[in-house]
């Protein structure tokens, strides 16, 4: 028996690690961590359990619909998004959206069949999405009438409603999470919204991305985090390295629940401020009006919550939207203004 157990092991480490460490080694790396984890370590797999549920004694239902009503009573500290609310100016920005139609883009079919066949193939989804290998599959027969979809959407600024629902993911932030506040929710959306988000980014690009903080790495083709570190040990090694050596002194600031806390209002401002057109502010303002959220939990789901502050952490836009709210000069004291007009803890 024990000569059997040995085998049967060695065989299961061949098969999901050694064979994987060459093919992917991200699945490698992470069936290891599973392997070798010990109770309480972060694995990201949902498993966790907040110790304060834990002395309520708490049904999985109302386990899941407390978090739900956390992360969205954050959200909820905002402002819905208020058009006749906004500065003179930008409404009268967003105004001219109609008659604006020559510099409007146009997609045709062959635009949306490159973004399709291109896309990442993942396994995640949201209900009533297809699997990712048929979207791939059959992206020809696809982009037509997701074409007509996204022409409506720049023409309208209105995007579908199914598209609008935040499928959130609970994930723990560190080792025994003791109440929500050691958690953060990942947002998962329709694969045919991550399509079109895609466009939308490339259209703010434009406008946004010579305007961007030259030393934001983030959320950017080409540029990641081994950027930032390599400028960072850079910036540290040229002072040492000077005829007076200078001190180097770094400050790290971490928001709390920074997603949670975009204020819609301020995102459309910075966007006139920055020279955005009214078309493309009225496609952000379809994407961040009526969003709600709906939360999964070991299979329990919460109730449909309303957003009408925060971003979908884990999606292209939202992300992007994000590092506009934080870049550069302006977007720093916007977003540091909305934390400390809350009376929150950095």
């Amino acid at each position: 028996m024990t000569k059997k157990i040995q085998t049967a092991a060695s065989d299961y480490l061949n098969k999901n690690v050694t064979s994987l460490i060459e093919s992917n080694p991200g699945k490698a790396h992470s069936v290891l961590k599973k392997m070798g984890a010990k109770e309480g370590d972060l694995l990201d797999d949902g498993s966790f359990s907040l110790l304060s549920h834990k002395e309520e004694n708490l049904s999985l239902k109302d386990y899941t619909d407390r978090i739900a009503q956390h992360f969205a009573k954050i959200s909820q500290e905002y402002d819905a998004l208020n058009l006749n609310s906004l500065p003179d100016d930008v409404k009268n920005a967003l105004n001219e959206f109609s008659e604006t139609f020559g510099s409007k883009p146009v997609l045709n079919e062959l635009e949306v069949f490159q973004k399709l066949s291109s896309a990442k193939k993942t396994k995640s989804g949201v209900p009533g999405d297809l699997p990712r290998s048929l979207l791939k599959e059959f992206a020809p027969e696809l982009a037509k009438p997701l074409m007509k979809i996204y022409n409506r959407i720049i023409d309208s600024g209105e995007w579908p409603r199914k598209w609008l629902i935040e499928h959130g993911l609970p994930l723990q932030k560190k080792t025994n999470p003791g109440n929500e506040d050691d958690l953060r929710i990942i947002s998962l959306t329709s694969f045919s919204s991550e399509i079109m988000e895609k466009f939308v980014v490339e259209w703010l690009l434009k406008y946004v991305g010579p305007k961007f903080d030259w030393h934001q790495y983030g959320g950017q083709k080409g540029t990641g985090v081994a950027h930032y570190l390599i400028e960072f040990i850079n910036f540290i090694l040229y002072n040492q390295d000077l005829s007076v050596p200078q001190a180097t002194l770094a400050v790290f600031v971490d928001f709390s629940k920074a997603f949670n806390r975009m204020d819609h209002n301020i995102i459309i401002k910075l966007l006139y401020e920055l020279g955005v057109p009214g078309w493309l502010m009225r496609i952000v303002v379809g994407f961040l009006s009526n969003r709600s959220l709906i939360l999964t939990y070991k299979g329990e789901q919460s109730d449909y919550l309303p957003l009408p502050g925060g971003g979908p952490q884990g999606t292209i836009l939202g992300l992007f939207l994000f590092l506009i709210l934080i870049s550069g000069e302006w977007g720093q004291k916007a977003f540091y203004s909305g934390h400390k007009r809350l009376g929150l803890r950095e």
